[in-house]
């Protein structure tokens, strides 16, 4: 079954066996909200210009990565940025009459700039949110929920290496970040 509300308003929802109720929730549905940031893609490549996209009425941009943050005063509807590092980024774009909007992108290295050293950590993103989204069921996406249950991650035909030593983060709704730390104390290279 779907339901695709028409109007704003309040809306119950409830599970039933027969006539018993197993479970009920409300949820509201509210006009959309205007769209002040987009992009043209959600990852790009190091070096790559980021096109950033503004509508109008917008008093103050920053963009942030875990190392820096740039401010830009009354911006154009177009800024176009060169991020200088590889990471999770976010915009806030903070509108004259209405909440904070954030909108993140991805910047990768070059396939060269792959290449690590026994003494680096190995930092990728993952982001499940495409495959994650066709999943979804309709109670999934009322309730917020997602259908990952769990998440695993290793390094191929290294299973077996005690060597590796993998975390996973979740970095926002559908991507994670894991990170490959190597064990120099074992000397199994």
């Amino acid at each position: 079954m779907q339901f695709f509300p028409k109007e704003e308003g309040n809306y119950n929802i409830e599970i039933k066996d027969g006539e018993t109720v197993l479970a009920e929730s409300g949820f509201t549905v509210k006009a959309k909200t205007a769209n002040y940031i987009s992009l043209d893609k959600k990852e790009y490549q190091l070096g790559e210009n980021v096109t950033i996209y503004l509508s109008e009425s917008l008093t103050n941009l920053s963009i942030s990565s875990s190392s820096e943050i740039f401010f830009f005063d009354n911006p154009n509807t177009t800024i176009v940025f060169t991020p200088q590092g590889i990471g999770l980024f976010t915009i806030a774009a903070y509108p004259q009459d209405a909440a904070v909007q954030t909108l993140d992108f991805y910047v990768k290295g070059n396939e060269e700039k792959n290449n690590f050293t026994l003494d680096q950590d190995v930092t990728i993103l993952f982001d499940l949110a495409e495959k994650v989204d066709a999943k979804k069921t309709l109670i999934d996406r009322i309730f917020g929920l997602s259908p990952i249950k769990e998440v695993t991650a290793y390094v191929v035909n290294h299973s077996d290496d005690n060597t590796f030593n993998l975390s996973i983060e979740k970095a926002e709704k559908e991507q994670f970040l894991v990170i490959v730390m190597r064990d120099l104390r074992q000397n199994s290279l």
